[in-house]
């Protein structure tokens, strides 16, 4: 059995959610998105405890919350009393169900689950409940019945009782065609919420913010109970001998049922007279009563769960009287234990016998609290282990935890303000899917740095190198201090090199995150255009500024001078060693009369090509004429429209004053920052006569930090 998905609504500030599960789920987001909202409700869910009207984010609709199961099996149902097994036999269909917890107005739950009922008014059931209730056996119920459902003249006896009833109806309703029936929310056939609590995972719920203690007393209805209770779990069948005992200890406490099904009464004597004399008591008023004590008998689980921990840290004690970060600790260590202890120590345990046991929900808020980095990404491999046989939940702050073979699924919580929708703001849950991200990719792209900014960022700037990642953060500040990047939800990421903006700007793309490139001149001239996937209008108006530059070189008649840094950078470019491996190719096939010598020619003119980048990237820089130039910004518009800034004057380091020295291009960057530090220096370094939004012309920095920080200026 898998959980596959969950639905949320009218849940504090969940006003609609719903998202995927898998075993290793991970909530990320800023405070107060509702990632603990989720566990909360995932755990209500199981627990069904009553809720306060201040729980409700609409105080006049219903609380929801819809777990569908997928993958069920014989194993998982068998679970269940036996009187109930078939009840909910029944309401599998193809595998899966979806079970609902809906509160009332009166803070109340009731468990119902999802089936097809038909459209007819007639078969809903508050109507049928309706029609039999208070009906005795006999003509006039079967008149009543008939008269609601002709389709039943046939069928209906006076015999038939209310349950009889109910179930011809049920049998009617389930044979009309599909087309004639909604999704509803229908009562448990058992008609008993704790009917279906065997075959489901039992929840332990750990908070990031409460009294601690609660979490490490040492019974099964905390968490660190629970945890124990796993770990503890693996002695049971070493303690076969023991298990006997209990069995006698329980024949002389109470009536045993022998496999018969007689009753043997071999209770101590005592027990049995104290039973006889509160009978005769109660006699005495109530004749026609028999009474009957039974003495709850001892369980291992029940043993095993009593267990208690002590830690010596100076002062020898319980932990429940020790630190918040040793008790989490202790809870962290736990399971930890129980990953590594399975492998080795722990009996193993048969495969029936693992798909009949219970399965554990781990519902883990914020797990890296109190941990140094390393001791997190040990907490996360072993909640990876522990999700191989169980479900693990988490909410997190920490981009450490992430792992390419196990939280490849993540959810994105972000709150929302929508007037059109409702009047106070809401949580929305984005489903982030990185199954289909390669290996390569992943450990690449999704490194520290930059999972956290996916994680926390509704923004993400790219920038090719430590010059741009250094400068522009800087130059953004000095020129407003509202586009203080730090101050909002925005980061910025290196991504080394041009080749690389369309990887990165799809995977931020996944987390929902608006991103902004800011990146140098040549990006017009190169392959790396196609990357952003322009459209025809902005490929026309690129081609259209091409054709212009080469038309000027082409007028000018004078053969390229290469210096070596060009050279040497051509020799660097794979398509271009490709070009010069193609020429000698068609040579050879030439030579041995298998090509032609217009292949020859056209090969040669493709290789010596590239030669017309360099005058193009000058022509472009300098645009000797103001047609030129008039074109140049109005694509540079058009790009910044879709979020790409390119710097009009070539790379960033083309603006540096004469001032800036350095031993490299961080020192040189790092010396820039300590040099412009007011507006009016900032500005001076670039042109004026760009245009806004609004199409005023400002400064061109401020045209592509006013396109990126537009919406936090508030």
């Amino acid at each position: 059995m898998k959980m596959t998905k969950l639905r949320v609504e009218n849940y504090k500030g969940l006003r609609e959610i719903e998202i995927p599960l898998s075993s290793f789920a991970c909530l990320i987001g800023e405070n107060s998105a509702g990632k603990s909202s989720v566990l909360q409700a995932f755990s209500l869910f199981f627990s069904g405890t009553a809720l306060a009207k201040t729980h409700y984010f609409d105080e006049s609709k219903n609380v929801r919350i819809e777990l569908t199961l997928g993958e069920l099996v014989d194993a998982d149902v068998d679970r269940l009393a036996e009187e109930h097994r078939n009840k909910i036999r029944a309401i599998v269909k193809d595998g899966a169900l979806t079970l609902v917890r809906l509160y009332g107005p009166d803070g109340r739950s009731t468990l119902k689950h999802r089936t097809l009922r038909p459209r007819d008014g007639r078969f809903s059931e508050d109507s049928v409940t309706e029609l039999v209730k208070g009906k005795k056996p006999g003509k006039p119920f079967v008149d009543a019945v008939v008269a609601q459902f002709p389709e039943l003249t046939e069928i209906a006896t006076p015999a038939m009782n209310q349950g009889e009833m109910k179930s011809i109806i049920h049998t009617l309703a389930d044979g009309l065609p599909e087309n004639e029936k909604i999704l509803v929310d229908a009562d448990l056939p058992t008609g008993i919420d704790k009917s279906v609590s065997g075959m489901l995972p039992e929840p332990i719920y750990i908070p990031a913010v409460k009294d601690l203690k609660d979490d490490v007393k040492t019974t099964e209805s905390t968490p660190f109970g629970k945890i124990l209770g796993i770990l503890l779990k693996a002695i049971e069948p070493m303690l076969a001998a023991e298990r006997t005992l209990f069995d006698q200890l329980n024949a002389k406490l109470n009536r045993v049922a022998s496999p018969d099904g007689t009753l043997a009464d071999d209770r101590l004597e005592p027990i049995r007279k104290i039973e006889k004399t509160l009978e005769r008591f109660v006699q005495e008023s109530f004749k026609a009563v028999s009474l009957r004590i039974t003495i709850p008998p001892p369980e291992l689980k029940t043993v095993l769960s009593s267990a208690l921990i002590f830690a010596n840290d100076g002062v020898d004690g319980p932990i429940d009287t020790k630190g918040d970060g040793l008790r989490r600790a202790i809870v962290f260590s736990v399971i930890r234990s129980y990953v590594e202890l399975s492998k080795t120590a722990l009996a193993p345990q048969e495969p029936a016998e693992v798909a009949a046991s219970p399965r554990y929900l781990l519902l883990f808020e914020e797990p890296e609290l109190y941990l140094h980095p390393k001791a997190q990404r040990l907490l996360f491999d072993a909640m990876r282990v522990f999700s191989e046989t169980h479900c693990v939940i988490v909410t997190t702050h920490s981009p450490l935890f992430f792992g390419p073979e196990a939280t490849t699924t993540f959810i994105k919580m972000r709150k929302k303000l929508d007037a059109n929708i409702a009047a106070k703001p809401f949580g929305t849950a984005l489903h982030i899917d990185l199954a289909t991200t390669s290996a390569k990719d992943q450990f690449q792209i999704i490194c520290y740095e930059n999972n956290n900014i996916a994680f926390f960022s509704d923004a993400v700037i790219l920038v090719e190198g430590d010059s741009d990642y250094i400068v522009l953060p800087h130059l953004a500040r000095v020129i407003n201090p509202m586009w203080d990047y730090e101050q909002h939800p925005i980061g910025f990421a290196r991504i080394g090199g041009k080749a690389n903006i369309k990887r990165y700007r799809d995977f931020f793309t996944r987390f929902d995150a608006r991103v902004f490139i800011i990146t140098d001149l040549d990006f017009i001239l190169g392959n790396e255009f196609s990357q952003i996937n322009p459209s025809e209008e902005l490929r026309a108006e690129r081609d259209r500024l091409l054709r212009a530059i080469d038309a000027l070189i082409d007028a000018e008649e004078a053969i390229l001078e290469l210096n070596v840094e060009r050279i040497r950078r051509a020799q660097e470019r794979s398509d271009i060693r490709f070009l010069w491996r193609r020429v000698g190719q068609l040579k050879a096939e030439w030579d041995a009369g298998n090509a032609t010598y217009e292949d020859l020619q056209a090969a040669v003119e493709e290789f010596f090509a590239w030669e017309k980048y360099w005058r193009r990237k000058d022509v472009l820089k300098e645009c000797p004429n103001q047609e030129l130039l008039n074109q140049k910004r109005a694509l540079l518009e058009s790009l910044r429209a879709e979020r790409v800034c390119v710097l009009e004057r070539g790379a960033l380091e083309d603006y540096y004053p004469q001032a800036i020295l350095g031993d490299g291009k961080p020192a040189r960057a790092q010396c820039f920052c300590n040099t412009v530090t007011t507006r009016e220096q900032a500005i001076g370094l670039c042109a004026t006569d760009h245009r806004n939004t609004a199409g005023q012309l400002v400064p061109e920095f401020d045209a592509i930090f006013e396109r990126i920080f537009a919406a936090y200026e508030r």
